[in-house]
C-alpha cells in the first residue's frame, strides 16, 4: 500500500496501488478515445473476430455440404447401379431367346434336311412356341430396352416371323402341287446371308451392352 500525505495540515490520504492502475487506465483510454485510437482497435478486434467466427461457419458449412453431396452421389450411383442391372437383365433375357429362335427357324427353313431333325410340323411347333416367348418377354421388359437397341431387335424378330411365314406357305403350295421345285431353297438363300450378318451384329451389339452394363472388362 502506498501512503501520500496531503498538502493540508493534519490530513493524510491513502491511495493503493490497484486505485493508481485504475486512475492510469482512466487516463490512457481516455485519451485515446479522444484520438480516436480506441475506436480503431475496437474496430479492428471486431472484424478480426468477425471473420474468424465466419470462416469457422464457413468450414462447417463445407463440412456439411460436402457430406450431403457425398450422400446424394452415393444415393444417385445406387439407383442408376440398380437401372443397369434392370437393362443389363432384359437383354440378356432377350439375347437367351432370340438366339434360339433364330436357329429353329434356320432349321425350319431348310430344304434339306435329315429326318433326325424332325418333320416340318415339329419344327413349326417349335418355332412357334419359342417366338412366343420371345415376343412376351420382349414386349413385357421393354421398359428397360434401349430404343435403338428395341427397334433393331424387334426388326430381326420380325424377318424371323416373315422367313417362317414365306417357307410355310412355299410348303402348302407343294401339297397343293403348285410347288415349284426350288422356291424354297431359293427364298431361304436369298435372305439368309442378309439375316445372318444381321442377327450376327444385333448378338454382339447386345453382349456388348450387357457387358458394359455390368462393368465387365478385360483384366489389365
Amino acid at each position: 500500500m502506498i501512503e501520500i500525505l496531503g498538502q493540508i495540515p493534519g490530513a493524510q490520504t491513502t491511495i493503493t496501488s490497484s486505485q493508481i492502475v485504475w486512475q492510469t487506465l482512466v487516463q490512457v483510454t481516455t485519451a485515446l478515445i479522444a484520438s480516436g485510437t480506441l475506436i480503431a482497435i475496437l474496430a479492428y478486434l471486431s472484424k478480426a473476430l468477425l471473420q474468424q467466427w465466419l470462416t469457422k461457419e464457413l468450414e462447417a458449412y463445407k463440412e456439411k455440404l460436402g457430406h450431403e453431396l457425398s450422400i446424394a452421389r452415393l444415393e444417385h450411383d445406387v439407383v442408376y447401379k440398380r437401372v443397369d442391372e434392370k437393362v443389363a437383365i432384359a437383354l440378356t433375357g432377350v439375347y437367351e431367346r432370340l438366339q434360339p429362335l433364330y436357329e429353329l427357324v434356320e432349321s425350319y427353313c431348310k430344304v434339306v434336311e435329315t429326318s433326325a431333325q424332325g418333320t416340318k410340323e415339329e419344327k413349326l411347333e417349335r418355332v412357334q412356341k419359342s417366338n412366343a416367348e420371345f415376343w412376351s418377354f420382349f414386349l413385357s421388359n421393354r421398359p428397360y430396352i434401349p430404343p435403338k437397341l428395341f427397334k433393331s431387335t424387334r426388326s430381326i424378330a420380325d424377318q424371323l416371323v416373315n422367313a417362317t411365314y414365306t417357307m410355310h406357305s412355299i410348303l402348302q403350295r407343294e401339297e397343293r402341287g403348285s410347288f415349284d421345285d426350288g422356291d424354297g431353297e431359293d427364298a431361304w438363300l436369298s435372305n439368309h446371308q442378309r439375316l445372318n450378318k444381321e442377327i450376327s451384329e444385333l448378338f454382339t451389339t447386345l453382349i456388348g451392352e450387357i457387358q458394359t452394363r455390368l462393368g465387365v472388362k478385360d483384366l489389365d
